[in-house]
């Protein structure tokens, strides 16, 4: 992006992480290596 810093400067403070209490509450089953499978599906 031509902006400095990047896409991460105007992103709004979102962030991914995996096993929160939310996803727990929910009845999701995450991993960090669920999540970083989901990420680089979605990078291509």
């Amino acid at each position: 992006m031509p902006t400095h810093g990047g896409n991460s400067i105007i992103n709004g403070g979102d962030f991914c992480a995996a096993r929160t209490k939310m996803q727990k509450e929910a009845g999701i089953q995450d991993s960090p290596e669920l999540m970083l499978k989901d990420m680089l599906k979605a990078r291509t």
